[in-house]
This record gives C-alpha cells, structure tokens and sequence, in this order.
C-alpha cells in the first residue's frame, strides 16, 4: 500500500501545484491506498481533507495500519467532502469488486463522476481521461 500510495501521490504532485485535495477511502485495501496517499500528501503541506466509507476503528489488516498512520481526521463520506477541493483521489473501492454500488458510496462516486463536468466541459474531459489510469485522480477545479 506504501508503493500505491506514493504512486498516487507522486502523480498528483507531478500535475500539480498544492492545493485542496480531498481522498475519498473505502473499507479495503483501495482505502488503504488512499490513506496512504493522503499521508504523503499532508507531510509534505498538501491541505488533504479525507472521507472514510465505514469507521476508521473497523478497518482491518493493511487498511487499518495505513489508516493508523495517517495523522489527520477521517470524515464520514458524502459529497461536501468535495467542497472547496481542486482534486479528488478515488480510493473507495478497487477492480475487484463484485457487488452492486449502493447507499453513501454510490452518491459520492455518482456526485464524483458529475462534478467536473456541471464546473466545465473541458474539465469533464480532463477527468475522464484521468479516469483510464489505475487509480482516479479527477481535477475539480481548472488545472
């Protein structure tokens, strides 16, 4: 989860200048990641604001300890996690999932995939493109 993390990290530092980010965690190991992600970012001065499906306290194994380890609160996830951020890292959940979407998960990654695009066309575009990488790093604000 360090190496995903530090790869999630490295390329949104690689884009851009320090902004707001907001890191959208699941219960599993994508969660993990994001934890991960935000820690590297907040060490470094990134203002990180990071929402949590479930309870920190329930997180098992890996997630658990990368959740551990970041330092910051874990908000419950909703879409006014997304308020005054210019970049959004989808860590809720990963390629191996096998159940339908549902409940606080399916608003946020449905508010997710719309806000770019209700703020500009040319950042719809600019997210989508983001979306064909392992992980989803959507811009919200004009990059």
């Amino acid at each position: 989860m360090d190496e995903a993390g530090r790869a999630v990290a490295d390329a949104v530092r690689r884009r851009w200048s320090p902004r707001p980010v907001a890191v959208l965690c699941g219960p599993g190991n994508n969660g993990g990641d994001g934890f991960a992600a935000a820690r590297l970012l907040a060490a470094e001065g990134w203002p990180v604001r990071l929402g949590l499906l479930g309870v920190r306290d329930q997180l098992k194994g890996a997630a658990a300890h990368h959740a551990a380890r970041f330092r910051g609160e874990a908000e419950p996830l909703s879409p006014a996690l997304l308020d005054g951020a210019a970049i959004a890292i989808d860590a809720i959940f990963g390629a191996g999932l096998s159940r339908p979407v549902d409940g606080a998960a399916k608003v946020m990654i449905e508010t997710l995939i719309a806000a770019p695009c209700q703020r500009s066309p040319s950042m719809c575009q600019a997210a989508s493109m983001a979306r064909r990488a392992p992980f989803a790093v959507s811009p919200l604000t004009p990059m």
